[in-house]
């Protein structure tokens, strides 16, 4: 019998508001109701222990990560279950963790900032620490920098070049405008990093950082503290979660939107002010052109929720909070609209899906039978040999009958993804178990579930795809230690302070700065750092570079046509930047000469030979040289 006085600690806690007791079940309490009869905590007890089974069989049944737990991760993880059974040592813990678990609102706030804060800095740390690349260099965020250039002049595209297939790569679209494939709300919530003319990665970090203090928040508030720290270590400790804390990719804003938009929902449903609906609207507005896929999994189960507490409300109330969301999103919907007719002249038609048809067809949403004739229209043969490399194995197996195949490959993708270890499947099924019947937790939980259908008609799914839907799996995780002392009261603080325990310090030993065998460097390129230490910060402009490439590479096994140099990320124009970086196109090279030759005859012309990083640049003469010579 542990010393701790529970029933004083109890009657210290804030009183339950009649919403979340009496409509809404329980709140989550960690304590089980002294008034429960035995027959009942028997029973919530078998189905606790068969949850553990359940998750212990998913974790087995998962195929092993690339970094498992360290072995002095599962030292501490057993040293501490050691101590949580010794009543002199785990009575002080236990006092201090209740202590904050009952913290009040405002701490709370001032902690979640802090916490962000904190992120931002061990994010932009531990990225510089395993000597990652700060500079774009992936296709999406090269695709999304031009894009944002753009935007910093107002444009959402710019015309053709007469060079078109030149510069035409992969997420961007040459023709019929010169524009980046994707939709613009991650350029937009980063175009002041253009006009501030700071480093471009400032932006995707301070974004992860409010997602951490974001997740802390709100977990707060569907838990308690404790589990709202839990939520904050495990998101951290999270290899995808940092890998692309620093890269310009869609993902992690619509995870930190996806936040927002429960967080605005949270606050609207206590009083349902007009003025957290228009919030509602902006994040959920934002996020529709930013993710529209992602939007759909967020705002289908806020949508069904706020349907459900305004029943028995007056008409008018219910229109003006519909009529505050429309409002708040209409003006990002509209920028969609206004890129839609600009680029494919087709309101209900965007350059993202202009982009599929062109170059990956079979590759858009839905399920197609693969066609051996279709071909992308690029002439760029890397694209070519992308798409038949990558993209058609995708579509070749994504038919409706091959449900169980996709769940059997996906599934443990997207464990890693949403966990920082494998071994806290475990404890998922556990914390689902604390879902109970509150409407705001399942809020939060149900995008996740989406999810996982909708992306399923999506054929070349990759596994960042689920990092928007990280919190669902998070707050599953963080409830667990609450379950167990709330379902299985004989152990209750011993298994509550001892999973608290081990759920941190797996976490922690996830961080790559205690397991050499986690790297957060997922797109390694010696090709590219090479263009950016060597070439970009050279005194060659003003130059155009045309790039060649070896297809027998990629036939040899090598994966270089996932990474593509020819992207102009310092301008929204090609012919703006300094050095332009463009395609050799082999005999078709003297049209790109003779264009420069009549604009811009200063420039000199090199070829870089990707298949030699070695000595990869040589110089051929300028413009003018060039077109005398006939070459």
């Amino acid at each position: 019998m542990l010393p701790l006085d529970l029933a004083s600690i109890r009657s210290k806690r804030p009183p339950h508001t009649p919403f979340d007791d009496k409509a809404m079940g329980t709140r989550g309490d960690l304590l089980a109701p002294a008034t429960t009869p035995p027959s009942m905590l028997q029973q919530k007890s078998i189905v606790a222990l068969a949850a553990c089974l359940i998750g212990t069989a998913m974790w087995w049944a998962t195929p092993r990560a690339v970094a498992p737990v360290p072995a002095l991760g599962w030292i501490l993880a057993a040293v501490s279950i050691l101590i949580c059974t010794i009543p002199a040592l785990n009575s002080p813990i236990l006092s201090r963790l209740e202590a904050i678990r009952d913290s009040t609102m405002t701490h709370r706030a001032i902690a979640s900032f802090f916490i962000s804060l904190l992120a931002i800095a061990y994010l932009a740390f531990t990225a510089h620490h395993q000597n990652r690349d700060f500079f774009p260099k992936t296709l999406d965020d090269q695709s999304y920098v031009i894009q944002m250039h753009m935007l910093a002049q107002g444009k959402l595209w710019m015309p053709a070049h007469a060079c078109a297939d030149f510069f035409d790569t992969f997420h961007m679209l040459a023709s019929p405008k010169y524009a980046s494939a994707y939709f613009p709300g991650t350029a937009i919530l980063y175009t002041p990093l253009i006009w501030l003319g700071v480093p471009i990665w400032i932006g995707p970090v301070i974004v992860a950082g409010a997602s951490v203090g974001l997740v802390f928040r709100i977990v707060c508030e569907l838990a308690d503290a404790i589990a709202g720290a839990m939520a904050a270590v495990l998101l951290l400790s999270s290899s995808w979660f940092r890998t692309y804390s620093i890269l310009v990719y869609g993902q992690p804003i619509a995870l930190m939107l996806g936040l927002l938009m429960l967080w605005a929902w949270l606050r609207w449903r206590e009083h349902q002010g007009w003025h957290w609906s228009l919030f509602i609207g902006v994040f959920g507005g934002l996020l529709a052109i930013t993710r529209p896929a992602d939007a759909v999994c967020y705002a289908l189960p806020i949508a069904s929720s706020s349907a459900l507490l305004l029943r028995g409300k007056a008409l008018r109330h219910q229109l003006v909070t519909a009529t505050m969301i429309i409002a708040g999103a209409i003006p990002f919907l509209t920028v969609q609209a206004i890129q839609n007719i600009g680029i494919t002249a087709s309101i209900t038609r965007t350059p993202f899906s202009l982009y599929v048809d062109r170059d990956q067809p079979g590759a858009n949403f839905g399920f197609h039978d693969y066609d051996a004739s279709m071909k992308p229209a690029s002439v760029v043969m890397q694209k070519q040999v992308y798409y038949e490399n990558f993209i058609v194995p995708f579509i070749q197996k994504h038919t409706l009958s091959e449900w169980p195949g996709w769940l059997k490959e996906h599934l443990p993708q997207i464990a890693d993804v949403t966990l920082p270890a494998q071994v806290m499947l475990l404890l998922v099924p556990v914390g689902l178990l604390g879902l109970g019947r509150d409407l705001r937790r399942w809020t939060l939980v149900m995008p996740f579930l989406l999810f996982l259908p909708l992306y399923f008609a999506y054929p070349p799914f990759v596994e960042h795809y689920a990092l928007p839907f990280v919190p669902a799996a998070i707050l599953c995780v963080a409830m667990a230690p609450g379950v167990l002392r709330d379902r299985v009261p004989q152990l209750g603080n011993v298994t509550y302070l001892a999973s608290v325990l081990v759920i941190l310090i797996m976490s922690i030993s996830m961080l790559p700065e205690l397991n050499s065998k986690v790297n957060d460097e997922t797109f390694p390129s010696p090709m590219m750092r090479v263009l950016h230490d060597q070439i970009d910060n050279s005194d060659l402009a003003p130059a155009v570079i045309l790039f060649r490439y070896h297809p027998e590479l990629s036939q040899a096994g090598d994966n270089s046509y996932k990474i593509e140099p020819v992207y102009n990320t310092g301008v929204a124009w090609p012919d703006d930047a300094p050095i332009i970086l463009a395609h050799d196109l082999g005999s078709r090279n003297i049209e790109i000469i003779r264009y420069y030759a009549e604009r811009q005859p200063q420039r000199t012309f090199y070829l870089f030979d990707r298949g030699n990083l070695a000595d990869p640049l040589h110089r051929l003469g300028t413009a003018v040289e060039l077109v005398n010579a006939g070459r």
